[in-house]
């Protein structure tokens, strides 16, 4: 049989289909901890792994071997994980993110490494890691009973954490795996932020040399870190009429209160004028007022408002002062 003659029975072959051939799904359609079940035609649950959700509805994936993972992570935030162990003696726990390809595990890990000394007994660890580099999107690899169910996508490895490796003397860590999606379009993980602030509650006008109150929540706070809030004329030369700095303490949780006086350290009152907005290119107009939030550590660093490891709502808040008469 010549080429044109096989060429001619495959395309004839391809048009033979069953006419009442219907696509249901394909792995690629199921979230992690998922998979495609032709019984059902919908995206049922692996063995082995749970769902859970925080407080926030933040989603996570919990898995029999010990781990907690989101389900989902964006590729480019901070993200929590908690990991199970049991000891018998002093030893460490490791974590990274890599890459899995057919089974075949990646040397290159893709977020930081985290590495945990233990004391002997058993309890739970949380760690949160951070992506190297912008990670484009992937599925969840999956390792469960010695094998892998999902062969290709992003996992956590592990290492250590496991009264059997202490067991046979071979000095060789356990090794766990908790498979781990990567979409863009997945919410920062609240867990794993250090610094979680609401929004400032301000006042939209005020008077010079008027007492100014202003109320600032902060929900999670994991280092010390002083707060400064001031009233200012950024089109100005970033003139300031009042302010206050106040530090915390790691862990604090509550309303953060400020209480200044509307005016100068020369004691001048701010002059009227009106609320600052910028423009396209991020100029203010001389003459206007804002609330300007600054946050600094004990080492006298400033911390960006805007990075992904916080949650900072606004830097800054716009205000009017109004003529005292």
């Amino acid at each position: 049989m010549n080429m044109v003659m096989r060429w001619s029975l495959v395309l004839a072959l391809m048009a033979c289909g069953r006419p009442d051939t219907t696509p249901v799904g394909q792995v690629q359609d199921c979230d992690n901890g998922t998979y495609f079940s032709l019984k059902t035609q919908s995206c049922q649950t692996l063995w082995g792994y749970e769902t859970r959700l925080d407080e926030t509805g933040f989603e996570s994936m919990h898995i029999a071997n010990g781990v907690t993972v989101p389900r989902k992570i964006n590729g480019q935030s901070p993200f929590l994980v908690t990991v199970a162990y049991n000891v018998s003696r002093p030893t460490s726990l490791e974590v990274v993110m890599k890459e899995v390809l057919f089974g075949t595990v990646g040397g290159d890990g893709l977020t930081d490494w985290q590495k945990l000394e233990l004391e002997p007994g058993s309890g739970v660890r949380s760690l949160v890691l951070t992506p190297n580099y912008t990670l484009p999107k992937g599925r969840a690899a999956a390792y469960m009973d010695g094998r892998w169910t999902i062969d290709t996508g992003y996992m956590l490895e592990i290492k250590g954490g496991d009264r059997f490796e202490d067991e046979d003397a071979d000095q060789i860590a356990s090794w766990r795996v908790a498979g781990i999606q990567v979409d863009p379009e997945a919410p920062r993980d609240p867990a794993a932020k250090s610094l979680i602030l609401g929004a400032m509650v301000v006042p939209d006008q005020i008077v010079g040399c008027q007492l100014i109150e202003i109320d600032l929540p902060v929900q999670r706070l994991t280092f010390a870190a002083s707060f400064d809030l001031a009233l200012k004329q950024p089109g100005s030369n970033w003139a300031s009429y009042g302010g206050q700095t106040i530090r915390l303490e790691k862990g604090f949780e509550g309303a953060l209160h400020f209480q200044f006086a509307a005016k100068s350290e020369t004691g001048d009152c701010a002059p009227p004028g009106p609320p600052a907005q910028a423009d396209a290119s991020g100029q203010f107009q001389p003459g206007a007022y804002l609330f300007q939030l600054d946050i600094y550590t004990d080492d006298g660093g400033k911390l960006d408002k805007t990075s992904e490891v916080y949650t900072v709502p606004e830097g800054w808040r716009p205000v009017t002062v109004a003529s005292a008469a």
